[in-house]
This record gives C-alpha cells, sequence and structure tokens, in this order.
C-alpha cells in the first residue's frame, strides 16, 4: 500500500468513525435531568452573622430534580454530582452597585451517595453536602 492509498481509507473511514462515536456518545448520554429550586425557594440559606465581616458560608444546597427524558428509562443506581464555580466579591456584594471581584475562580463539589433513584414525572427533593464551605461574599461573576 502507498501513501495514496492511506489517504483515501482515512477520508473514507474517519467520517464514518466520528459519526459511530458521536452516536455511541448520544445512546449513553441520552438521559435528562430537569434541576429547580426546591420548596424552600433556595438552593442554600445560612443562619444570619452577627456581623458581615465574619467568616460564615453554606456546606449544603438542596434542589428539586425530575428525570425528564425522552425514553420511558428509569435513573436508579446513580448519585448526583455538583460544581459550584464562583469569585469572592472585594466588598459587600449586597448593595446597589456591585464591587469588583476576584480575578481568579473558586470552586466546590458535592456528591450525594451511591443507588440514588431519581423519579420520573414528580421531582424529588436532594440534599447535597459539600466538600467545603462557600462563603458570603461569594459571586458568580
Amino acid at each position: 500500500m502507498d501513501e495514496k492509498c492511506f489517504e483515501d481509507y482515512a477520508t473514507k473511514l474517519l467520517p464514518r468513525a466520528v459519526e459511530h462515536s458521536a452516536d455511541l456518545l448520544d445512546y449513553f448520554f441520552r438521559g435528562r435531568l430537569e434541576i429547580t429550586l426546591p420548596d424552600s425557594g433556595a438552593y442554600s440559606v445560612i443562619p444570619c452573622p452577627e456581623s458581615l465581616d465574619e467568616a460564615v458560608g453554606f456546606h449544603k444546597i438542596t434542589l428539586r430534580a425530575e428525570n425528564v427524558s425522552l425514553y420511558d428509562e428509569e435513573m436508579t443506581g446513580g448519585k448526583l454530582t455538583v460544581v459550584l464555580k464562583y469569585r469572592l466579591s472585594k466588598g459587600n456584594p449586597f448593595q446597589n452597585s456591585p464591587p469588583p471581584t476576584s480575578e481568579e475562580f473558586y470552586y466546590v463539589t458535592g456528591k450525594t451517595a451511591d443507588g440514588l433513584v431519581v423519579p420520573r414525572n414528580s421531582p424529588g427533593t436532594f440534599e447535597i453536602p459539600l466538600s467545603g464551605s462557600v462563603p458570603l461574599w461569594a459571586t458568580p461573576r
């Protein structure tokens, strides 16, 4: 076989391989979750600090999740994993003109225990402990 033959094979076979790979990914990741606020109306609540200079934050989030997949498949035996990405405000973020934020992003993760069941036709409420505290001065910007 010469170089021309390899080029000819690559031209015909690579697009098919990519197409099959995309179909395989679509098959394995075909489920859909809908995440909404819990009944409390907030994903997390922290107790009111004595002063705004106190280092306070939240250590868990609560959310509602529902299996809204197009296919009639159950979501059982899994776990929910969350990643919270934030910056720190360089001042009180609870004012009319928000102060500047840190350049760097911070991350906190959390996950439920294995064996989770996400219901169909009715959202379930899940409490997820976080790997660290998300500070009061956290902001998504």
